[in-house]
């Protein structure tokens, strides 16, 4: 019943029928394995510009990981699939819901704007560092959740991420979290 409920809001939300603005509780659902959760809702800028990384969500060190792997995804890059499908982090959480394209092994998302895409890559990470999804653990290095996360280019991937956040790659997700704490 609560996954009926949590998928009838998300509906809503992405018909533009009920709004989803900052502070408002928001339904987000996880298709990581992840049980459907309710979150406040980040706050995030009304226009945000894929490649203009000034007009991106900002304000605490979970926005500052979001921004990080938007940036290797390749967010930035005008016409990349994770800027063409308002997915940010170029995750599959919310296919079923929102539909998807297959790109590079996985169905990646097609989030109707670009707000959706921040909020669920908002959700994503927070759960992880709050040790809350059952896929990323906050213990977990920027190298490990580069294996799972973007297994082909997890290097590359951890890389880009750490050194967007200014950290090693070998440092975990909960260590940069706590640091600003």
């Amino acid at each position: 019943m609560n996954a009926l409920l949590a998928m009838f809001v998300v509906i809503l939300i992405a018909l533009g029928l009920i709004g989803a603005t900052p502070q408002q509780s928001t339904v987000y659902a996880s298709s990581d394995g992840d049980d459907v959760t309710t979150e406040k809702a980040p706050s995030i800028p009304q226009h945000v510009i894929a490649d203009d990384p000034r007009t991106w969500p900002s304000g605490n060190r979970v926005w500052d990981c979001c921004r990080a792997i938007a940036y290797a995804e390749g967010y930035n890059v005008p016409n990349s699939v994770p800027a063409r499908l308002n997915n940010p982090g170029d995750i599959s959480d919310g296919s079923s819901t929102f539909g998807n394209e297959f790109h590079s092994g996985s169905h990646v998302t097609t989030f109707p704007d670009a707000n959706t895409g921040w909020s669920w890559l908002y959700t994503k990470i927070s759960r992880a560092a709050n040790g809350n999804s059952s896929v990323y653990d906050p213990s977990m290095s920027w190298r490990e959740i580069g294996a799972k996360w973007a297994p082909p280019n997890a290097e590359v991937w951890a890389s880009n991420v750490a050194g967007a956040l200014g950290v090693d790659a070998d440092s975990s997700l909960g260590d940069y979290i706590n640091a600003g704490v």
